[in-house]
């Protein structure tokens, strides 16, 4: 690897490393899903009501449940092939459920509610569930996004608006305003509140749990975008015809998409080789953006690079 791509950070490591000493790929995913640090500090974030970021912490109880489980995964492999989906937030969200359901300080009362008024959907609540320590009702909303950073707005460099998805039409402050203004504040409406009590969890206290990663170019020294955890470090991405010329010699993984979550290890089964002038796209991946993850020679991966099509993001509707 050449000396300009030093600058990808080592990927932060769960607390105890965790991560390393779990083989399952669907186990691995649980964790980084539940309990690998935020994207952003919700509560420094904009809204009308209280915020916080989920306060179920990694702690040895639960630590032990996870070897536990991947030492015998079936449960959560089953449970995963029950609710099979093709789309990578609601594999997401199926690990969650997975964890409220069987954590034994949590009592999960209710996924994906749907708030009914007017003769019309209003919303849906994405998790319910009532904590055993805090002994109150908890509303936990749920997302898990990658975007770019792609400065084209005329606003301040930390803005929200800068970093978008490699969909344009999605975009980091578009995402947050209908969770901060709309999914989170859902408990406040009428009918909200007669959806909570019918299964007996009024005034829940209020989390956002937005898990994921963000990529600045590989040329760019942009800022992380206001509320930004520091705990992440940024990572990068670049268009196809950059690609051989940044990761000459470097030894990089090809991740399908279901494989974007957990950094991958050693024990993750993935194929590594020794990156190509130019990305070796598969079928299924012409003209897709992708991710990379740059490993070291045993296959830990050290980071992660977004590749998207020369055209980006002139070739979005």
């Amino acid at each position: 690897m050449r000396a300009k791509d030093c600058y990808y950070n080592h990927v932060s490591a769960l607390p105890e490393n965790t991560l390393v000493s779990l083989h399952s790929p669907a186990v691995r995913d649980l964790a980084w899903a539940c309990f690998a640090p935020p994207l952003l500090h919700t509560a420094q974030l904009p809204c009308t009501m209280p915020v916080t970021n989920c306060a179920l912490e990694l702690t040895p109880q639960r630590r032990e449940w996870l070897l536990q489980l991947d030492r015998q995964p079936r449960a959560l492999l089953n449970h995963l092939a029950e609710r099979a989906s093709r789309r990578l937030g609601l594999y997401f969200e199926a690990l969650w459920h997975f964890f409220l359901l069987h954590d034994s300080e949590v009592e999960l009362l209710a996924h994906n509610l749907p708030v009914r008024g007017r003769k019309q959907t209003l919303g849906e609540y994405d998790c319910i569930y009532f904590c055993q320590r805090r002994q109150r009702a908890v509303h936990l909303e749920l997302a898990l996004k990658f975007y770019l950073h792609h400065r084209t707005l005329a606003c301040a460099a930390q803005a929200h608006e800068n970093w978008v998805g490699p969909n344009t039409r999605d975009r980091l402050d578009l995402k947050l305003q209908r969770l901060l203004q709309h999914q989170i504040l859902l408990s406040t409406t009428p009918e909200g509140a007669r959806a909570l009590e019918q299964i007996g969890a009024t005034n829940p206290l209020l989390e956002i749990e937005l898990k994921g990663r963000l990529f600045r170019h590989i040329d760019s020294r942009a800022p992380a975008p206001q509320a930004y955890n520091p705990q992440l470090p940024l990572q990068h991405w670049c268009r196809d015809n950059e690609y051989g010329d940044h990761l000459q010699g470097a030894k990089v993984a090809i991740l399908h998409r279901q494989q974007w979550l957990a950094p991958v290890s050693a024990a993750s089964g993935v194929t590594v080789t020794v990156a190509q002038p130019v990305p070796t796209r598969q079928a299924e991946l012409e003209d897709r953006p992708f991710q990379v993850a740059i490993t070291d020679a045993q296959g830990n991966e050290q980071g992660r690079l977004f590749v998207v099509p020369d055209r980006w993001p002139d070739d979005q509707p």
